[in-house]
């Protein structure tokens, strides 16, 4: 592994390529986060991205893109399938005064956000390591939810309809996904002030409880990936 400063220079060098500007403490964190996600990373299959560049990319640069679309938003974040905490921790770590909640079904990958909790001295921050559904049956995650994100997740319909009722009036969510989930999102839920009119069973309960696509922006390093603001009806 290499030293700090060379893990520093890593993160330094991602984020002031898209004008990103980090205080030393959080140059310090994301440094510390990057070797734990190298470490863990050699012994299980955390992220498929290996090139530390890339990776500082993908995993932190990222979440840091979508910090406009938070502005007024309330404090409770909920990362669903958040695996390697992509890209709640990154958006906690940037907004120190938001409560995060982070649900990962498998237990490995829930020690490690554990560890990097602990490690970056991070506070309000719950790992819930259980399956979204039964996270919701059981009471695990706190309401209401003021912003919901996700990257790695299948069945985005679903997600979207289960995740309203956990939601506040007026609530976000922030989607990072590819360019056929971008289609599907603005044919199945509503656009521009457009109803939905899906017919597309997998997207019905998400349309009705009123989700509507507010922003789609490409993400400026990949070719068809899109960073997605979406905001429930009042």
């Amino acid at each position: 592994m290499d030293s700090g400063e060379d893990t520093a220079a890593a993160v330094r060098e991602g984020f002031e390529r898209y004008r990103q500007h980090l205080r030393p403490e959080q140059v310090e964190q994301f440094s510390l986060y990057l070797q734990l996600l190298e470490r863990w990373n050699q012994h299980i299959n955390l992220t498929a991205i290996r090139e530390r560049r890339m990776a500082v990319l993908r995993h932190f640069v990222e979440p840091a893109l979508a910090a406009r679309y938070l502005a007024g938003a309330g404090p409770m974040l909920l990362d669903v399938g958040s695996g390697a905490g992509i890209p709640g921790l990154p958006m906690k770590i940037l907004d120190p005064d938001r409560d995060c909640v982070l649900v990962e079904s498998s237990t490995k990958k829930a020690t490690f956000l554990k560890e990097v909790v602990d490690a970056l001295a991070l506070e309000d921050v719950t790992v819930v390591n259980e399956r979204f559904e039964a996270a919701i049956d059981a009471g695990s995650i706190p309401q209401p939810v003021h912003v919901l994100a996700a990257r790695a997740w299948t069945g985005w319909g679903p997600l979207l309809g289960l995740a309203a009722p956990l939601m506040a009036p007026g609530g976000r969510a922030l989607l990072f996904v590819g360019e056929a989930t971008l289609r599907a999102l603005c044919r199945n839920l509503s656009t521009g002030g457009a109803m939905a009119r899906t017919r597309d069973r997998d997207w019905r309960r998400a349309a009705r409880a009123g989700w509507e696509v507010k922003q789609a922006d490409p993400l400026p390093h990949l070719d068809t990936g899109y960073l997605v603001s979406l905001e429930l009806g009042r």
